[in-house]
């Protein structure tokens, strides 16, 4: 499940750049702006993601 989430978040902003533009409010084809602002809030998800993941299955 981890897998998936984290390989369909990466496909669906990388493909999808207008629909993902709209979404996040900022055009995420300008290189500064997925240095400034993509890049920290994925990375941010993914580390949640697999923290809740890790936590959850004991």
């Amino acid at each position: 499940m981890v897998i998936a989430t984290l390989y369909g978040t990466k496909n669906y902003i990388l493909n999808t750049p207008l629909i993902a533009s709209s979404l996040l409010r900022y055009d995420i084809r300008d290189d500064k702006m997925i240095e400034a602002k993509l890049k920290p809030q994925i990375k941010s998800f993914m580390k949640n993601l697999m923290k809740a993941y890790l936590l959850n299955n004991n």
